[in-house]
C-alpha cells in the first residue's frame, strides 16, 4: 500500500507522521512524496486535493521511484490529498491543514478529543481534552478568546473553572478539569462507556495543560472547534 510522506532531505516542519497530516500556512508550501508500490495491474494514479480551494497541488520532477508534489496553501481549512486509481478507489491519502500565517491559534478536534495550539503555523502544544456531551455540545465554528479568568467559579453551575479562556457568547471556555479522575481517563470513559461524562459544552484540560495554555494565549486568540 502506498502512502504520502516527506521526501528525504526535505524540511519536516509541519509534518506529523502519527496523524498522517501536513500543516502549512497560507501562501506557503510543503513538499510531499508518494511512497510505495504502484496500484495493481494497469491502474493509474491521479493525485488531487479533495477541496482545491484550500490549496494547490503541482507535481514536481520525480526522485527515483518517488512522485513529488508541492502543496501550496490558499485559504484556511482542511482537505485530503488523495491518490486515486482509475477505477475510483483511493490508494493513498494525507490530511492537509492550512492555518494562519502569523499569530497564535487554537484548534479543538471534537472527534479525537484533542486540542492543538499553533504559533505562526508551527505546532506548540497538543493536549488531550474532554468536550461537551450530546445534551450540551461544544459549539463548532470559528471563535476567539474574549475573556481570561483565573481563578474562576462558574456562575451557572457553581463549580471551579480555573485558567478559563472564554470563547463563546454564552460562556463556554477552555479550562481546567477539577474532577477526581485524570482527564485521560474521563476522555476514555466518555468515548467508550457514556457520553454523559462530557462537559456542559466547555473544553476541559488537565491542570498542567490548562495553565500552560492560559499563559500562552492572549485575548483575541482565534479558536476553531471542528
Amino acid at each position: 500500500m502506498a502512502n504520502f510522506r516527506k521526501p528525504p532531505g526535505v524540511d519536516l516542519a509541519g509534518y506529523d507522521p502519527k496523524e498522517n497530516k501536513q500543516v502549512l500556512t497560507v501562501a506557503r508550501y510543503a513538499t510531499v512524496a508518494l511512497w510505495g508500490g504502484g496500484p495493481p495491474g494497469n491502474e493509474k494514479l491521479k493525485v488531487e486535493l479533495s477541496d482545491p480551494l484550500i490549496a494547490a497541488v503541482v507535481e514536481q520532477p520525480r526522485k527515483g521511484d518517488l512522485r513529488i508534489f508541492r502543496v501550496t496553501g490558499k485559504r484556511l481549512g482542511s482537505a485530503k490529498l488523495e491518490a486515486k486509481v482509475s477505477a475510483g478507489g483511493v490508494w493513498a491519502a494525507m490530511q492537509i491543514e492550512v492555518v494562519q500565517s502569523r499569530g497564535k491559534r487554537i484548534v479543538v478536534y471534537i472527534d479525537s478529543q484533542t486540542l492543538e495550539a499553533f504559533d505562526s503555523g508551527k505546532l506548540v502544544y497538543r493536549f488531550i481534552c474532554v468536550t461537551g456531551d450530546s445534551s450540551h455540545p461544544t459549539d463548532r465554528g470559528h471563535f476567539k478568546v474574549t475573556r481570561r479568568e483565573h481563578p474562576y467559579i462558574s456562575k451557572t453551575y457553581n463549580v471551579p473553572m480555573d485558567y478559563a479562556l472564554f470563547f463563546t457568547a454564552d460562556g463556554k471556555a477552555i479550562h481546567q478539569y477539577h474532577g477526581t479522575l485524570p482527564v485521560a481517563t474521563v476522555r476514555f470513559l466518555k468515548s467508550k462507556v457514556s457520553d454523559y461524562l462530557g462537559s456542559h459544552g466547555c473544553v476541559r484540560l488537565s491542570e498542567e495543560d490548562a495553565s500552560a495554555l492560559f499563559v500562552w494565549a492572549p485575548l483575541g486568540t482565534p479558536v476553531e472547534v471542528k
